[in-house]
């Protein structure tokens, strides 16, 4: 019989209770909730989240702190808004500074799980299993030159693994070659010539770095986030990949200024289920607005297209795409195998739209 974590369980049952409106959480010792989270954008390493205490880069540790004059900058700029994308559930004020450390953004945090199961129950080798399982995975699809040629260096705390015969990998490496091979499927981004995307709420740049590194012909990889803390983030991030151009970031109050005809593709990896259904109302009458061919969607649900609203019910976001005058062209399994998918436990989607 499969052993199933604590978190697993409680996932599980939210996922029906969350339809009436409940959610399970975890009590204290004293048997009640407890308060707001300590703030820990500043916190120091901690080795149950960030995997190398010396994966930071000579004066990041000074500059990626909640002070920042720019990251002060953005979150009063984002908090004077009153636009429907400012208002969160998910990713509310103090859940993001009780779970994102700024110098190990990289690490196991809000913006991206590392752990196929918590490793309170299950131990390190299921994590490597699940890693050494997705590799495998995303070589056998026709990703090992990617996988070469982007590489993995671990900076900012993020988990790397190593396998003898095998190239280094990572969530980061993984998720961002597996997405990169479905649009390159669809539509040929690789090999594209002055090809133009906007990332709709792109964290810390996580794929504009990789696909900064994989399409040769990329002319624009424009960045845009509703929470400033990814902002912040990702404007570090690219300079110190070294990447702009072609990659940018766009302030949050900079979108609607943002011109008619300058993007090819808008991609959205997660973000949505994690907004309420204003927001999403919100940014896709931008992409409309802009004209964007395509939309690419990759939504936290095996099935479905969910938003997250304040009080933990979720509404359905697929009318809203629609009506904003884009057709769903094309959907599979992020892991097509369905051997492979049992084994991960990834039941994300990746959803192609086209412009009517």
């Amino acid at each position: 019989m499969p052993v199933i974590s604590h978190r697993k369980i409680g996932s599980l049952l939210n996922g029906t209770l969350n339809r009436f409106g409940l959610e399970i959480r975890r009590l204290s010792s004293a048997g009640v909730e407890p308060g707001r989270p300590p703030d820990i954008r500043d916190g120091t390493f901690d080795h149950r989240f960030h995997a190398d205490e010396s994966s930071l880069p000579l004066g990041a540790a000074e500059y990626l702190r909640a002070d920042n004059q720019r990251l002060r900058y953005l979150r009063e700029l984002y908090a004077r808004l009153d636009w429907p994308v400012c208002e969160h559930s998910r990713w509310r004020d103090e859940t993001v500074r009780g779970w994102l450390n700024l110098k190990y953004f990289r690490g196991d945090n809000i913006i991206v799980w590392h752990y196929r199961e918590d490793p309170q129950y299950n131990g390190p080798e299921f994590t490597r299993l699940f890693y050494f399982t997705y590799l495998r995975y995303v070589l056998d699809r026709g990703g090992s030159e990617l996988v070469d040629r982007l590489g993995e260096d671990g900076a900012f705390g993020c988990w790397t693994y190593d396998f003898p015969g095998y190239p280094r990998c990572s969530r980061d490496l993984l998720d961002s070659v597996n997405e990169l091979l479905f649009l390159d499927k669809h539509l040929s981004v690789i090999s594209r010539k002055a090809f133009r995307i906007l990332d709709i709420g792109a964290g810390y740049g996580r794929l504009a770095h990789r696909a900064s590194q994989a399409i040769n012909g990329l002319s624009d990889y424009c960045c845009v986030d509703a929470i400033a803390e990814s902002t912040f983030l990702c404007e570090f991030y690219l300079g110190f990949r070294q990447i702009s151009p072609p990659a940018r970031v766009k302030p949050l109050d900079e979108v609607p200024s943002l011109e008619e005809g300058a993007f090819d593709l808008a991609v959205n990896v997660h973000s949505f289920s994690e907004c309420r259904l204003d927001a999403i109302e919100w940014w896709m009458s931008q992409v409309a607005r802009l004209g964007i061919p395509y939309v690419f969607v990759v939504p936290n649900e095996a099935s479905g297209f969910l938003t997250t609203e304040g009080d933990s019910t979720r509404k359905d976001y697929l009318q809203t795409i629609e009506s904003n005058g884009y057709r769903l062209i094309a959907e599979v399994p992020a892991i097509e195998d369905v051997g492979t998918r049992d084994v991960l436990e990834i039941h994300d989607r990746y959803c192609l739209f086209e412009r009517r």
